[in-house]
């Protein structure tokens, strides 16, 4: 990096990954920064010089596709263009950029490939976030993102647990829409299709625009028209003289 040209700063590890991007961006000459992990590429840039010229825009979001055994596991949506002056990380494990308003998205892509499983960088993630709520029980970023583990792993018994836990501190946050969505995808896992509706109506009328609830409701459609075709109700069979 130093042969071409880079300033290069060396710290030791704290693992804490706010602290360091903090540090970073602290060291910039430009208020605008795009920061990119050891592990990623910038597959695509999108529209992203498009979307820099709109007003009052604070931060680019773009997607990024995270990829191990050879295939796309899990697609994210994050910030990773931004205003510097207005904005700082938080939280040591899933750090989050905080302070800044106008969020635009691009059509720009990311690959993020882990030189290890999915699943083992999942867990060594999800053990420090375990640790973290523990000693502060009352953020809702440790549940949140407990959960959102758990279903990356399939174990949907565990995201009811800590998707419950994230919807006791009733925090408010948009994102709740995403964990009522994982509550009923564990509910359609064990085949309670009455738990699922009832989880989902409530849902819909807190958040009667969010797509995956919405798509889950004509999933759901689906499994009552398939009921309803195979028990064959004598009321509505057509008789044939």
């Amino acid at each position: 990096a130093r042969s071409l040209g880079a300033r290069v700063f060396e710290e030791r590890w704290t693992g804490d990954f706010a602290y360091h991007r903090n540090r970073c961006q602290d060291r910039c000459n430009n208020d605008w920064v795009f920061f990119i992990d050891g592990d990623e590429e910038l597959q695509d840039v999108g529209n992203i010089a498009e979307q820099l010229q709109q007003d009052d825009c604070d931060g680019l979001a773009m997607t990024i596709h995270c990829v191990a055994n050879g295939r796309v596991e899990e697609e994210l949506v994050a910030i990773r263009l931004y205003d510097r002056t207005r904005a700082r990380w938080k939280y040591a494990v899933h750090e989050q950029l905080l302070g800044l308003e106008e969020i635009v998205p691009t059509r720009a892509l990311l690959m993020a490939e882990y030189d290890q499983s999915f699943e083992a960088s999942t867990r060594t993630r999800l053990d420090r976030l375990l640790q973290h709520a523990a000693e502060e029980p009352g953020d809702s970023h440790y549940p949140f993102f407990i959960a959102r583990s758990y279903r990356s792993l399939h174990d949907f018994e565990s995201v009811v647990k800590w998707a419950g836990e994230y919807l006791g501190l009733d925090s408010g946050e948009p994102r709740e829409a995403e964990v009522l969505v994982w509550l009923v995808e564990a509910a359609l896992h064990e085949g309670d299709l009455v738990r699922a509706r009832a989880v989902l109506e409530p849902a819909l009328q807190r958040h009667p625009n969010y797509p995956d609830l919405l798509h889950l409701q004509m999933t759901l459609a689906i499994h009552r028209w398939w009921e309803a075709s195979t028990r064959g109700d004598p009321r509505y069979v057509a008789v044939s003289r």
